[in-house]
């Protein structure tokens, strides 16, 4: 079991793309099959959209997941969805539209989506990908942190003999090489300035490909398989925190 899964991480896996730039209303026409199965079976749409980028769209479904895409990018992401429901007789209460799972099985699935979605993107024949990402955040108490974010925010720390009591840090650095690329993470730990909020723990970790990849169902399933599994170790690796030893 990874730590992601005992903090209640939620993934995001994303793919950098040969820019080429298409209308907001492209994507819309693209994605319309993944939006419409929310649809069907019931009157109301089950997702909201945001279009912030003439050149880009995104929507979110009731159950947590969050499609984007623009001249660049496409990315698929889990976040948890809740709704004010009328009470009667009361005020009204929060719930919960998405299902809390672990981290390790919501990251299967969003690839799973990100493959599907990457093969509707327009002109997805014509274009190649140069980079795949995997990201885990994870909002905590420092109490819970696993140790060796605690030994980081030590080691941080050192100079003035205790750990930060305010911060923002935010580090990439190289973690490995392969024949396929080279691997990267962007470390993002804050430390909130109100003490009753949680920290936020944000790992990126991505792989720079020696060449493009083609967007095709075989290229897409063999990419997140390895960048899952290069990014689960290297999670692992930061967890254990030998490195601040």
């Amino acid at each position: 079991m990874s730590w992601c899964d005992k903090l209640a991480s939620t993934p995001t896996i994303g793919l950098k793309l040969e820019p080429y730039a298409v209308a907001s209303y492209s994507f819309i026409q693209a994605w319309a099959p993944i939006m419409n199965e929310s649809i069907e079976g019931g009157d109301d749409a089950k997702f909201s959209v945001e279009i912030t980028d003439p050149l880009g769209f995104s929507f979110t479904t009731n159950d947590g997941f969050k499609y984007s895409a623009d001249k660049a990018r496409c990315s698929v992401s889990f976040q948890h969805r809740m709704k004010l429901r009328a009470v009667s007789g009361g005020p009204p209460v929060m719930e919960m539209l998405s299902q809390p799972r672990p981290y390790t099985e919501l990251l299967e699935e969003v690839a799973d989506r990100l493959t599907r979605a990457a093969l509707l993107l327009p002109f997805a024949s014509k274009r190649r990908i140069r980079r795949v990402g995997v990201i885990s955040t994870t909002q905590v108490d420092k109490a819970d942190l696993p140790p060796g974010i605690t030994r980081l925010l030590n080691y941080v720390g050192k100079p003035w003999g205790s750990e930060p009591e305010n911060m923002t840090l935010s580090m990439t650095t190289r973690v490995g090489e392969t024949k396929d690329g080279s691997d990267k993470c962007i470390h993002l730990i804050k430390i909130p300035d109100d003490k009753n909020e949680l920290l936020t723990v944000q790992f990126d970790w991505y792989r720079e490909f020696t060449s493009d990849r083609p967007i095709t169902t075989d290229a897409l399933k063999a990419i997140t398989t390895e960048a899952k599994k290069g990014a689960l170790a290297y999670f692992e690796e930061i967890a254990e925190g030998k490195r601040f030893e």
